[in-house]
């Protein structure tokens, strides 16, 4: 891999080990899952069961 001059040798061994690092992999992967998600959360800071449960008692909507 291609380092930078501006970075040093060292600085630039260890940003490889992080990388590589099982953890990273992980976080790449579950960025995958949550970019193929179609329902995406869209309400803001409020919660489903917090929108849900407004709708029940404001809206006297019926939920089975």
């Amino acid at each position: 891999m291609y380092r930078p001059k501006s970075i040093p040798i060292d600085d630039f061994s260890q940003m490889l080990r992080l990388w590589s690092n099982e953890d990273v992999e992980r976080c790449l992967r579950a960025k995958e899952i949550r970019m193929s998600q179609k329902n995406m959360h869209t309400a803001g800071p409020k919660s489903f069961a917090r929108i849900r449960e407004e709708m029940v008692i404001c809206l006297n909507f019926a939920i089975d």
